[in-house]
């Protein structure tokens, strides 16, 4: 690929993104594009917009579809790797900023994110408004190096509200609060699978029956409800799942502790590299990790919206495996 007006060299030592030694020319230039885009899109929060005095998530979105666009024309063969329309890719990255807070969504207007930071083993992670600096960027999360020593990691994770507990102490703790009630209806149910292989799903149709604690969900036109439940006597019994578990609605998180919890729980497995690292997810990581690794990563490709399967940047990774650690996910 040409580098016309040496564009992409000039958004990678504005965003810190280089080329890996295993890595064609066309995905380092998808990367530092996707990077780019969510620059742009967190620089359109601060926009004066006509007739408004707040920005809305059209405007937001409308300005990542125009800069992708942008980018096709310039460099046509980006085409043979952003296969998805513009707008898929702007819904994306607004998700990824609105999980990890980044952005906040109000009724009819979005902002930035409070300003925050966060230090652990040399890497300074930032959140809000930071737009107007110089910062390195993997995936869509921004970071700087820091001369500043340490190695507690507990501010890192609050700002990013990923659970300060392994999944087994998680799992314990729900369990303790769980008030049983027998499931009379006859709905149409799915029970997760807690033992491997998963290649068939993550859900199956009958239930477990050997009174551990489990999670199905109910389906309903448009809806899914989860729940917690266990086979006793030939009865299913049903428990609500705290709502600070269920965050976002995704049942991610409660499904590693079971898992966890049955020993049961494949690790990830990760390909390092001089600039960036492979990660394979065995089994979709728990919701606030996920977000996590969504923000500091870039698609392995860009055709289709596959969860397992991201390339990180070689400064985030260690940061990355010690949250990995510190829930009791292996990694191989």
């Amino acid at each position: 690929m040409i580098d016309y007006g040496g564009l992409i060299k000039n958004i990678s030592s504005e965003l810190g993104i280089y080329k890996d030694k295993k890595e064609t020319d066309k995905n380092w230039f998808a990367r530092n594009i996707y990077s780019s885009l969510g620059r742009t899109a967190l620089a359109s929060l601060y926009d004066s917009v006509e007739d408004n005095d707040y920005i809305s998530i059209i405007h937001f979105k409308n300005r990542i579809v125009k800069t992708l666009d942008a980018y096709r024309d310039i460099f046509p063969e980006t085409n043979e790797i952003f296969l998805l329309p513009s707008n898929e890719y702007a819904d994306e990255i607004y998700d990824i900023y609105l999980n990890c807070g980044y952005i906040y969504h109000t009724p009819n207007r979005i902002s930035s994110g409070m300003k925050r930071s966060a230090v652990f083993s040399g890497i300074e992670y930032f959140r809000g408004e930071y737009i107007s600096n110089k910062y390195s960027t993997s995936g869509l999360g921004i970071y700087q190096k820091s001369d500043i020593v340490r190695d507690e990691i507990d501010d890192l994770i609050e700002m990013f509200k990923i659970p300060n507990d392994d999944l087994v102490s998680i799992y314990n703790r729900i369990i303790s609060i769980a008030k049983w009630t027998e499931m009379k209806n006859d709905f149409d149910i799915d029970y997760l699978r807690v033992t491997p292989p998963f290649t068939n799903g993550y859900w199956k149709s009958n239930p477990d029956k050997d009174g551990n604690v489990s999670l199905l969900r109910i389906n309903t036109t448009g809806q899914k409800t989860y729940y917690l439940y266990k086979f006793i006597e030939d009865r299913i019994m049903i428990s609500n799942i705290p709502s600070w578990i269920m965050n976002h609605n995704s049942y991610y998180t409660i499904a590693n502790c079971i898992l966890a919890k049955n020993k049961a729980l494949p690790g990830i497995s990760v390909d390092v590299s001089d600039k960036t690292v492979l990660i394979k997810q065995k089994y979709i990581l728990p919701s606030e990790v996920l977000n996590f690794l969504f923000l500091y990563s870039w698609p392995v490709n860009y055709e289709d919206k596959n969860l397992f399967n991201r390339i990180m940047g070689i400064d985030i990774f260690n940061t990355f495996i010690e949250i990995i650690n510190h829930m009791g996910i292996e990694v191989a």
